[in-house]
């Protein structure tokens, strides 16, 4: 009994000594890590850098992280800061993106079905017309993809980029480690059809509704309050991007150059692609096909034309099918068959055929008649109007059916020919009838400036034919009294 109450007595005096001792040791860890903080606060602090915040969208399928604002707007040295460049930060873009994606479901009449989470870091531009850069990587739990955003950058270039990557979302959905090829036409003619449809009601141009929680902000889904503003028919505004321009084949679609992918928005190629596309919506069951080939068929197939020809199958049975209902459309929108356009040699010889009247001169009493051909300068200068008004009004019939079927290079020519030719016959007509409301006219005024417009079209036709049909805005024609601006310019001479 007075053993344990001595081992009892020592073992406490032990415990004293050893919680004294763990006091001491903690007193002077605390007094070290005073000085040690009182040594950093004294340090010099770096300057900050600006303020990163990361959201997600309420879907969750886009991420972006970047500064709260963007800064001072990239230009080059000398010249003043671009406005058409579109200042982003992460709520604003984050709501940008389901806006679009949620635009694109619509088109195809999908569901949000989602597999592939999207991050998107912004990031201040260092150059003008700096890209944005996509990078995709499969993982176990499928496709992942992460998208460089200048944040300054131009709003067509910004949807062209979203369309590219959420379509490439859809279509990779099932696929394994290769991902589905997609064809090159398919983004930029959604993105154009977008921008047409939406305008850039996609775009947020006040503060975006969110939520923030220190530098994390969760995104209010914000699509059921967008108003859409739908334009005029879509026909209409790609016959006014078109121009006198036929929209390119289905193997120029296909196969696009580098300068056709860096045309800026409207260009020839982004044109085209979007009336295929709408085309396509526009097919019967067509958006469910188009919704077939990015889901179900895109990622089964080494080569997209494949899938394409499954998911449309009720339309088109091979790519030869697709060629000619393309053809079709393209009749259908402009007028024109492109499967019956001469060449631009053909097209060369029937212009000139048109531009002369074959006549029989006969130099002498008892000479024989020979056959030659006169231009219409000489038949408007020389010959009697009742005589040349026929000629003319058939050389008008002429050029407006050689129109359905000239190359493109040399529409806007043979219109300024036959511009020409209908305002001076309105204005001899005009002359020869006596209307008191039309402004006093001389046959010889209206003759003289016929013929010396058309003097400067065959001058235009022949730098033309000698240096290439591309015209270069040096020079107009000579305007005709009360006539409309020409349609075409007159190319810079080589030297």
């Amino acid at each position: 009994m007075v053993d344990t109450q001595n081992r009892t007595a020592q073992q406490s005096e032990k415990g004293i000594q050893t919680a004294a001792g763990d006091n001491y040791l903690g007193r002077l860890f605390h007094a070290l890590m005073a000085g040690v903080c009182a040594w950093l606060v004294a340090l010099p602090t770096p300057a900050a850098g600006p303020r990163q915040f990361i959201t997600q969208s309420q879907s969750g399928q886009f991420s972006v992280q970047g500064p709260a604002a963007a800064r001072n707007k990239i230009a080059p040295p000398g010249e003043p800061a671009r406005t058409n460049l579109l200042a982003l930060d992460p709520p604003r873009l984050t709501v940008m993106c389901e806006r679009v994606k949620h635009a694109i479901l619509g088109e195809l009449q999908a569901p949000d079905e989602w597999r592939g989470r999207i991050f998107i870091n912004l990031h201040q531009p260092q150059a003008p017309d700096e890209p944005v850069l996509v990078h995709a990587q499969y993982t176990l739990q499928g496709w992942a993809y992460w998208m460089d955003v200048p944040n300054e950058i131009e709003p067509p270039r910004l949807l062209l980029a979203l369309v590219e990557v959420i379509l490439q979302e859809i279509a990779n959905r099932h696929a394994n480690e290769r991902p589905a090829e997609i064809p090159p036409w398919l983004a930029p003619g959604m993105a154009a059809h977008l921008r047409t449809s939406l305008g850039f009601q996609f775009v947020l141009l006040d503060n975006t509704p969110a939520l923030s929680f220190g530098s994390f902000a969760t995104v209010e889904h914000a699509e059921r309050t967008v108003r859409v503003e739908r334009w005029a028919e879509p026909l209409r505004i790609i016959r006014l991007r078109l121009g006198e321009r036929l929209p390119l084949a289905f193997d120029e679609l296909n196969w696009p150059t580098d300068a056709q992918l860096e045309e800026p928005p409207g260009g020839l190629y982004e044109t085209s692609s979007y009336f295929f596309v709408i085309s396509l919506l526009r097919l019967k069951g067509g958006p469910a096909c188009l919704r077939g080939f990015l889901e179900d068929q895109a990622w089964r197939h080494l080569n997209w034309h494949t899938g394409f020809l499954q998911a449309f199958k009720p339309h088109f049975q091979t790519l030869r099918d697709v060629d000619k209902w393309w053809a079709l459309q393209i009749a259908t929108l402009t007028g024109r068959d492109p499967s019956k356009t001469y060449t631009l040699k053909e097209s060369w010889q029937k212009l000139e055929e048109i531009l002369v009247a074959p006549v029989r001169i006969r130099h002498g009493a008892t000479n024989a008649a020979q056959n030659a051909d006169v231009p219409l300068q000489t038949i408007i200068g020389d010959w009697p109007y009742a005589r040349q008004r026929a000629i003319l009004r058939q050389k008008i019939v002429q050029l407006q059916a050689l129109r359905l079927r000239l190359c493109r290079e040399l529409v806007n020519l043979a219109d300024d020919y036959r511009k020409t030719l209908e305002q001076y016959i309105h204005r001899r007509e005009q002359t020869a009838g006596g209307d008191r409301n039309a402004l006093p006219d001389s046959p010889r005024l209206a003759i003289r400036e016929a013929i010396r417009r058309l003097d400067v079209l065959d001058e235009i036709r022949a730098d033309m034919k000698q240096y290439g049909t591309s015209p270069a805005a040096e020079t107009a024609l000579p305007e005709l009294t009360n006539a409309p601006p020409p349609a075409l310019v007159v190319p810079k001479k080589r030297r």
